[in-house]
């Protein structure tokens, strides 16, 4: 329960935030514009508060899972390799909004070179914690992510901050329970 709250700390909640209001939108039921308006909304619906109960259940579950030897090395892993599914993420699918936002700036000057770099080192980084093990979980983590994604700019028309923070929330918990069954 501490590294989970220490996860939410450290990152100031902002994808938690996101993914709240990315399921507060999906379901909505609403028009693709309106579902990116509820998104913009500052309120938080029930939808996106148990979305976000979920996320931090699904955490907890996933750490639990992973044998206490491997825990620091699935600490140091799960971040770094959700962090490289979002920079795939932001090189291969646009963005949502036309007026712009906050994850614009990540998404607009988009380079192969850079993802192929952060791939890299995602890659050495998994090699380094889980030895062969880890490009397993990085494979298995990124196919979920791009599906995701897929997923996400099919209904949205590409992704946005929001989007981008549930994507990162949902990579860190699938990287944590393909962890807790691999190394079991």
């Amino acid at each position: 329960i501490v590294l989970v709250t220490l996860l939410v700390l450290l990152t100031g909640a902002l994808h938690l935030d996101g993914t709240a209001d990315t399921f507060d939108a999906l379901a909505s039921g609403k028009s693709r514009e309106e579902k990116l308006g509820i998104m913009r909304d500052s309120r938080l619906g029930a939808i996106g508060g148990i979305s976000v109960i979920c996320i931090l259940l699904l955490k907890l579950g996933g750490l639990y899972s992973i044998p206490s030897e491997s825990l620091t090395r699935a600490l140091i892993l799960m971040p770094v390799i959700s962090r490289g599914v979002l920079t795939g993420a932001c090189t291969f699918f646009s963005y949502a909004r036309e007026d712009g936002g906050k994850a614009m700036v990540f998404m607009k000057n988009r380079k192969v070179k850079c993802f192929a770099l952060a791939l890299l080192i995602t890659l050495v980084v998994s090699i380094l914690c889980l030895g062969w093990k880890g490009p397993i979980v990085l494979t298995v983590t990124a196919a979920g992510g791009f599906l995701l994604a897929k997923l996400l700019a099919g209904i949205f028309g590409g992704l946005t901050g929001d989007t981008l923070g549930m994507l990162n929330e949902s990579m860190e918990v699938i990287s944590l329970m393909v962890m807790g069954i691999i190394l079991r």
